[in-house]
This record gives structure tokens, sequence and C-alpha cells, in this order.
């Protein structure tokens, strides 16, 4: 598979889909997006719940290092600012720093999710300190 241009988008809006951060961030076409989610329909008649994103990498559409970029941007769109601005800023000086890597803090953010839904209270840096436990 040939490298794919790494991408990473500004957060827009939280209700944006992930084939629409793909677009505007360049990685792929509308037509690329239209025939993916038609692919995704078709499995999904036969039974086979696919994620977009999937379709894309096993179509090489998109490399799935830019699938994780574009992910963590729509991760951090879901978070509510007004709560969790304080997480952006931490999580944006750490990936600025170099002190964690886009898949790292991706997975820090879905076991602060987790752990949220479970009713455990959870800061961004607690589940960033848990995440590089497990990383070393």
């Amino acid at each position: 598979m040939p490298k794919k241009k790494r991408t990473v988008a500004a957060p827009i809006s939280s209700s944006i889909p992930i084939g629409r951060y793909l677009v505007m961030a360049g990685a792929v076409t509308e037509a690329q997006i239209n025939a993916a989610l038609a692919e995704q329909q078709h499995l999904l008649a036969e039974g086979q719940h696919i994620p977009l994103g999937d379709i894309l990498v096993q179509r090489e559409m998109i490399s799935p290092e830019n699938l994780a970029d574009l992910l963590v941007v729509q991760l951090f769109d879901h978070l509510d600012s007004a709560t969790h601005g304080s997480d952006q800023e931490y999580a944006a000086s750490l990936l600025r720093e170099g002190k964690i890597s886009v898949a790292a803090l991706e997975h820090a953010l879905v076991r602060q999710t987790q752990l949220r839904g479970d009713g455990v209270p959870c800061t961004l840096e607690q589940a960033v300190r848990e995440q590089l436990a497990v990383s070393s």
C-alpha cells in the first residue's frame, strides 16, 4: 500500500460524522465517501456492521494513521468545551511537546470516556498516566 499523507484538521463541530472530517481534511473525496457509504449500507443489509473508517482503510483510500488522527479530532469535538476545556489544552500541550503519540492519546480518551460512562470520575491527565504506564 502506498504511503498516504497524514492530515490533522482542527475541530469544527461535535455533530460532524467522520466522513465529513475526512473530506474537509482533504483525505478523501465526496465520491469516495459516497462509495464507502453505499458499501457500508450493502454490508449492513447483509447483517455486517463495518465502521466507515474501516471500509476506507480496507479499500486503501486512507491510511490507518490518517483515520486515527481524525478520530482523535472527532473525539475532542465530542467533549463539552465548557467542562473539558482544560483536558483539550492538556492534550494539545502533550502533543506539541511530543510527550504522547496520537494513538496513545486516542486510547486515553477512549479509556476516559469508558470510565465516565461507568460513573467513575476521570480526568484526561489520569487516563493519560494510565495509558503511558501501560505503554512503557
